[in-house]
């Protein structure tokens, strides 16, 4: 028998610019208390601040009862967090979004008085390698609205986060069209492992986005003398209320499902990591070798491409065992070799020894073929080459032309993600390597399911 489809509501908690924001809190966490559900409430830095100024305690504590997580210091506030990261330096880029999320984070806590921020969430098209692993450095577990998933929504990592996608909006389902066939809309949950249902809260009571006519391309407005968003009627705004309430009860009242939250779906999945020896490298190395993808024993293990990569890395170097540790990605595309070339042990060991697991993998490596001459190779060309090496020892082995990326097919999402000239992100925001360096993080990905 299947298992319940996992429910998790999710609430994009961002309008700090309107006093009424306060009052969209209390009804949501009101609600969904009064039907036993914890809520996950994603919470701009700024609005953590705004409630504090604006005397809000009453919503200050009602989010303390729910989970909270951030989603930026300053959501669509120009720079975003995507346009931050947009810099070929990753160390410059990685110093101006960890700057403005640990002060983001300072804001939830201090005003909310909570001690943990349990998830980060990306406000809009402004997805970021960059804020990921400054997010996995700040001790964050989880990315939501991620544009990381595959077509069975299976539970993965990737940049050192393990990933959630957003999956239904309730200001879809409820505001924007006629009644939904809830029926069908249930039948078509039921199918997926684990279903995040989200909210805008500014949406019950607004009918457009304060950010589209605040920070749309630019910093519209002085900061406090906003455009307040037109109300909607007080009938919409009490329906939506009602409907989504009916939806809880209907979800609590089907065996089909289960609502839940990040730690009770993630209990019991992701395990401590297994060291790689020769013997388990042989077996994954051999798998990988067949698909080049995080998939068959190298998902059993829970292991990414990086993972084997540095294993190579070590063993080579005459280590008996690799223990994983939180891996990177690339900075540039990796371009391997375009004809067959047989190289000597001793250079490729050399080139092992400067290799320093945890950092971004090199685009490149320069090598000894036998004859003397320096080849640049791939890193996909280094690791194969290592892994023969290390299965069937030899002076030297011969590389030949091969992929140095993953396919990743099912992760269409990830592929088509392109973000200049989207969402409210600025026309000087030029996305030369956000969206691209988010795609070469292809080889951090390992399956926890």
């Amino acid at each position: 028998m299947k298992q319940p489809t996992d429910i998790l509501f999710f609430f994009d908690t961002e309008d700090f610019t309107s006093e009424t924001a306060p009052d969209t809190i209390i009804a949501l966490t009101d609600l969904l208390e009064e039907e036993g559900v914890t809520g996950h409430f994603a919470v701009v830095g700024l609005l953590a601040q705004q409630l504090t100024n604006w005397g809000r305690d009453d919503a200050k504590q009602a989010l303390a009862r729910h989970i909270v997580g951030t989603h930026t210091y300053g959501h669509s506030l120009h720079p975003n967090i995507a346009e931050m990261s947009d810099g070929h330096d990753f160390d410059a880029a990685y110093n101006r979004v960890r700057s403005s999320e640990d002060e983001g984070v300072r804001l939830i806590r201090d005003n909310l008085g909570i001690d943990m921020v349990a998830f980060g969430c990306p406000p809009g098209n402004s997805k970021s390698y960059v804020a990921m692993y400054a997010y996995r450095d700040m001790g964050i577990p989880f990315l939501c609205d991620s544009v990381v998933y595959d077509n069975e929504n299976a539970l993965v990592e990737y940049c050192g986060l393990t990933q959630f996608q957003y999956n239904l909006a309730l200001e879809t389902l409820f505001l924007e069209k006629e009644r939904p066939d809830l029926d069908a809309v249930l039948d078509e949950l039921s199918i997926h492992r684990r279903v995040i249902i989200f909210l805008h809260p500014n949406s019950i009571l607004k009918t457009q986005f304060w950010d589209g006519l605040n920070y749309m391309g630019g910093n519209l407005r002085p900061f406090g003398d906003w455009i307040e968003a037109p109300s909607r009627p007080l009938k919409q705004t009490l329906n939506f209320l009602h409907d989504m309430r009916m939806l809880i009860r209907r979800l609590k009242s089907d065996e089909r499902f289960r609502i839940t939250t990040l730690p009770e779906t993630t209990r019991g999945i992701i395990t401590e990591r297994k060291p790689i020896d020769r013997s388990l490298f042989t077996e994954l190395a051999g798998d990988l070798s067949v698909d080049f993808e995080p998939t068959g024993l190298l998902r059993k293990y829970q292991a990414s491409i990086a993972d084997v990569f540095f294993a190579s890395a070590v063993l080579l170097s005459g280590k008996d065992e690799y223990r994983p540790i939180p891996v990177k990605g690339f900075l540039d595309i990796p371009a391997g070799i375009t004809a067959p070339v047989t190289v000597t042990r001793g250079s490729m060991a050399c080139a092992a020894s400067a290799i320093i697991p945890g950092a971004f993998i090199p685009a490149e490596f320069h090598v000894e073929s036998i004859d003397g001459t320096s080849v640049k190779i791939g890193p996909a060309d280094f690791l194969f080459g290592a892994v023969d090496l290390i299965v069937k020892g030899g002076d030297s082995v011969e590389l030949r032309p091969r992929e140095q990326m993953p396919r990743l097919p099912e992760y269409q999402a990830l592929h088509n993600l392109h973000m200049r000239g989207t969402w409210v992100n600025s026309p000087d925001f030029l996305d030369e390597y956000v969206s691209d360096r988010l795609r070469l993080q292809g080889w951090t990905l390992r399956y926890l399911e």
